[in-house]
């Protein structure tokens, strides 16, 4: 059977978002996608 390629980690959500977005824009675009998807799932964010 074949592994599964995407796997939970422990590092940091907004430590990721802080490094990959480039542009202001993005980090705020990306804060507030995470801000939603946390309050529609009620689970904390996990990479």
């Amino acid at each position: 059977m074949s592994e599964i390629k995407t796997k939970q980690t422990n590092a940091n959500v907004e430590d990721f978002i802080n490094t990959f977005a480039n542009t202001e824009q993005k980090r705020k675009d990306s804060f507030e996608l995470l801000k939603i998807m946390q309050d529609f799932t009620g689970f904390e964010p996990k990479m």
